[in-house]
């Protein structure tokens, strides 16, 4: 075998001086643990931002209601649910053709309305009520609540915001 005979001592003990280190790195697992740590820095905060991923998935009232069309239901209510994350209740309405068609109306969170004033009690089966809501896109009769009025004209519910905010 034939050494160059342009290479020089010197760089060739540079060259050997430069494998021998990068073979005991490798050795030593410096190498691979410093790959580990990128590899966990990169993937750490993705797995973090997937897990909150369903705390992100909270829809927006705009994006399932039409907002820009507050609409007037009157009638009595059928139905109660309380439970997370939203309460339903609902309300036959009689329509412009003396019809009955059962709404459902979403509102805020039982903690948000407990905050707000409102027992299990404030609406009950039976109540006549005037809703104002914005109507489902999708012509589903569901809207969401936006304000509740009794016949007495006592508001249960006024300013659930556009965005599904209770404003307190």
């Amino acid at each position: 075998m034939t050494v160059d005979s342009r290479v020089n001592d010197h760089q060739l003990t540079a060259y050997w001086s430069g494998l021998a280190a990068t073979v005991v790195a490798y050795g030593s697992g410096s190498t691979r643990s410093s790959q580990m740590r990128y590899r966990t820095s990169i993937r750490v905060p993705w797995g973090l931002l997937l897990l909150a991923a369903p705390i992100l998935a909270h829809h927006s009232v705009s994006a399932e209601f039409d907002v820009h069309r507050p609409t007037t239901y009157s009638g009595v209510i059928t139905r109660m649910e309380w439970s997370n994350p939203h309460i339903y209740f609902y309300v036959d309405v009689k329509g412009a053709d003396q019809k009955v068609t059962n709404w459902a109306f979403e509102s805020a969170g039982p903690n948000t309305l407990a905050r707000a004033g409102w027992m299990r009690d404030t609406l009950k089966v039976g109540d006549r009520v005037t809703v104002v809501a914005f109507p489902a896109r999708d012509g589903a009769n569901v809207a969401a609540a936006h304000r509740v009025t009794l016949p007495n004209g006592r508001t249960v519910l006024d300013g659930l915001s556009a965005d599904g905010i209770l404003k307190l």
